[in-house]
């Protein structure tokens, strides 16, 4: 038998409207993107394993070039007993050491964030326009910027594209349109791009910033949320793109509540 309770909450039930969004709803309407849990480069677990990666490749390199011109100097010396095979090793290898720490320490580490992707049947036609329209819909919107264009780039093995760039700080998204057979091959990659230099005055930075009481879990997790904005943008505006390139409604993106929505965690 039915509790009061019970039968209070089948009437609330029975009023509700009939636009309620349902759990199912709201994964049909909010897919997750896939994007990593934390922006922030001093927690993101993929940056700090691409740091790694970087490290022991530069570690590697060293050695080896070191180890090679041990083995030349060695062969000369062998070759003319005269030879000193000490003498060209220790400014070589000291410059090499020089030049690879200070590659390691200036060059930008990549890593990727986040990804999303979708094929759409026997649109191949739409692949020369979509690119178009995705820039239209992010300057429509005015979503903030340092760099937005086009950039060719040749993946190894795929031939030359045409990439969608969308620079913030030290994030940059990409998004791609292009014909794969008779269909169309749509979707983008958003990747963090920082020097090993800069991760080490940002954490100075947050130690100082432990001080004056603004280096909590609190203002960082807030600080990178116009990172996760721009995510949902791009993604909403990608969809908006390829919807107007492939024969839809004009801006479908203004009625879309992807628009504006931060992506969900992986």
């Amino acid at each position: 038998m039915a509790t009061p309770e019970d039968q209070a909450q089948s009437d609330a039930a029975a009023a509700a409207p009939q636009s309620y969004i349902t759990t199912d709803d709201r994964k049909k309407s909010y897919p997750d993107l896939g994007v990593a849990r934390t922006l922030d480069p001093l927690s993101n677990t993929r940056f700090l394993r691409q740091l790694a990666r970087r490290g022991a490749l530069y570690a590697a390199a060293t050695v080896a070039v070191d180890f090679a011109v041990i083995v030349l100097s060695l062969i000369f010396y062998l070759l003319r007993p005269g030879f000193n095979p000490l003498g060209p090793v220790k400014p070589i290898t000291g410059l090499v050491v020089i030049a690879l720490t200070l590659a390691f320490w200036l060059l930008p580490v990549p890593a990727l964030l986040g990804e999303w992707s979708r094929l759409l049947s026997f649109q191949a036609p739409a692949a020369e326009t979509a690119l178009g329209h995705v820039r239209e819909a992010l300057d429509r919107h005015a979503i903030p910027r340092d760099t937005i264009g086009v950039r060719p780039i040749s993946p190894p093995g795929e031939g030359r594209r045409h990439y969608l760039e969308l620079r913030r700080g030290f994030f940059a998204g990409y998004i791609s349109c292009f014909a794969h057979g008779h269909d169309l091959y749509v979707g983008w990659t958003y990747w963090i791009y920082v020097s090993p230099l800069r991760v080490l005055l940002i954490w100075i930075g947050r130690r100082i910033q432990d001080h004056t009481g603004r280096g909590n879990d609190m203002y960082q997790t807030l600080r990178y949320e116009s990172a996760k904005a721009t995510i949902a943008a791009i993604h909403a505006c990608t969809l908006d793109g390829v919807d107007v390139a492939t024969g839809g409604s004009r801006h479908p993106v203004d009625g879309n509540p992807l628009f504006g929505r931060t992506t969900s965690a992986a």
